[in-house]
């Protein structure tokens, strides 16, 4: 009898150290556009996001890493559009994903904005009702995750390219957008990470890039992951 209830509590116990380390584990969803999937140039590298599986692969954390219902050429409603027909990939659907998911990685609103943007032309009325639009997109598409994840949502912003024109109507418009997602993350309790803080001209190989290179991916990388270590890992 005795013997038995000492095996039975080694049992118990293994069992409770099995699930404490099970809990531990994250499942890692990176979600998003060519910047999410680490594009430079004409190829796709490690980007943000592989260095941030690379992290927590070496803390041996991580149970599994989905990048594969990024989209290079996405934009809001596209994402939308992804989790309304549950694209399903391999062996997953995207809701399942984002159910399972205790790390969201999400990138998007660049290809919407750089798509109407005019250097050139810049109309100050026309641009800033697109943004609302696109702004409004977002909030849906918030929403939208935040009926399936329910665990840690880190947000990026939109990179301002344009920044060395020193050009105040067109940098306003990207302090505005940037600003209004960044009170969406609050409304929605996500995290905001601010990419235009964090890249400067190193950031990139030559002038008005769209994508960033290698150090500037990992520099942004090294934000989130500290936003990573206060939270999910604490």
């Amino acid at each position: 009898m005795k013997k038995l209830l000492i095996l039975s509590f080694i049992m118990l116990s293994l069992f409770i150290i099995y699930l404490t380390t099970l809990d531990k584990k994250v499942y890692f969803v990176a979600l998003g556009d060519g910047f999410a999937m680490g594009k430079s140039n004409d190829s796709f590298g490690k980007g943000y996001n592989g260095y941030i599986k690379d992290y927590l692969s070496n803390k041996k954390v991580l149970e599994r890493y989905v990048d594969d219902f990024s989209l290079e050429d996405g934009r809001v409603t596209d994402l939308i559009n992804e989790i309304d027909d549950n694209v399903k990939i391999d062996d997953k659907t995207i809701k399942n994903a984002l159910i399972k998911a205790d790390l969201l990685t999400l990138c998007v609103g660049q290809n919407d904005i750089y798509y109407k943007i005019n250097v050139d032309s810049f109309n100050e009325d026309v641009m800033y009702e697109y943004a609302d639009e696109v702004l409004k997109d977002m909030d849906d598409l918030f929403d939208l995750v935040k009926s399936y994840c329910k665990e840690d949502v880190i947000v990026l912003g939109v990179n301002n390219i344009y920044d060395s024109l020193n050009d105040d109507k067109i940098n306003s418009l990207f302090d505005y957008v940037n600003k209004k997602i960044s009170k969406l993350c609050v409304k929605y309790g996500y995290s905001y990470v601010d990419i235009d803080s964090i890249l400067n001209k190193d950031s990139f190989d030559k002038m008005f890039d769209y994508y960033p290179n290698d150090k500037g991916y990992k520099d942004i990388s090294f934000e989130i992951i500290k936003k990573i270590n206060n939270s999910l890992l604490k």
